[in-house]
């Protein structure tokens, strides 16, 4: 057996063995995490009808403690709407853009050449 397979090996039953322990402070978070989707989950119906209403605009009818009507139109947001769908079907890919197009890298290339210690 050659000495890369024996640290393969190795690796292996130190990877069973569980590795490094887990921080008590990652422990708490993890909790708090599954506790969190727990009480999500349990009230998920009513958070995606708010976030529906949303996106498409809602006339709320309101009574006042004197037992009077208000209305309230609460216009189409477009930013819930734009929520759900990337809920459903992902976020769309972002490009990013540079300043200085393609002079831009040419100089800076130019300028790594004329610096290359190797040169010297």
């Amino acid at each position: 057996m050659d000495t890369s397979s024996r640290k393969a090996k190795a690796s292996r039953m130190n990877g069973k063995k569980g590795g490094r322990p887990v921080a008590s402070k990652t422990l708490i978070t993890q909790k708090i995490g599954e506790r969190i989707v727990e009480k999500l989950y349990e009230r998920i119906d009513p958070l995606i009808d708010a976030q529906l209403n949303s996106a498409i605009g809602v006339i709320l009818k309101k009574t006042d403690n004197k037992g009077l009507h208000h209305y309230l139109e609460e216009a189409p947001s477009t930013s819930a709407a734009r929520f759900l769908v990337e809920q459903v079907l992902g976020r769309p890919k972002e490009s990013i853009e540079h300043s200085g197009g393609a002079k831009g890298l040419i100089a800076l290339v130019t300028s790594l050449q004329e610096s290359d210690p190797k040169d010297e």
